[in-house]
């Protein structure tokens, strides 16, 4: 992550364009992942395996699709897309993140996946939503 910090200040402006997307992505994934949560309804291992071996406390509310990983591979996917230096690092990070939601014991695996899917499509949403508002789309694409 050294090369993002060098690289918004070096670029201040094109800096300020992925904080700012990645918080709109953050938030975005987080809303919409948590209405996806009330839809599936699905339960925590910890709630529904009996015996299940946690590292923290168990949570109350459902676990499809995890929110980590849907926040974090939404705000990886627009660093990728603007600084493709640093995309192996980014999605490193994300993935490190959803798997320790397994590891912990508080999402199952399809959790992690869906979420991390759902959370490259609200990045890519994001910036498809710039391109629009800037005119950066032409016919070929939308067709």
């Amino acid at each position: 992550m050294r090369y993002l910090s060098l690289y918004i200040f070096r670029d201040w402006r094109k800096g300020l364009l992925v904080i700012t997307f990645c918080a709109a992505g953050y938030i975005i994934a987080d809303i919409s992942g948590n209405i996806l949560k009330h839809l599936f309804a699905r339960l925590r291992p910890c709630t529904a395996v009996p015996n299940a071996r946690l590292l923290v406390a168990c949570y109350n509310n459902f676990s499809f699709p995890s929110g980590h990983a849907s926040t974090s591979f939404a705000m990886a996917s627009i660093i990728c897309y603007f600084f493709r230096p640093a995309a192996v690092p980014a999605l490193f990070i994300a993935a490190v993140i959803g798997f320790s939601r397994i590891y912990i014991g508080v999402h199952y695996p399809s959790d992690v996946i869906a979420g991390a899917v759902w959370g490259g499509v609200t990045g890519w949403l994001v910036i498809f939503i710039h391109k629009i508002n800037y005119g950066q789309l032409n016919k070929k694409t939308l067709s």
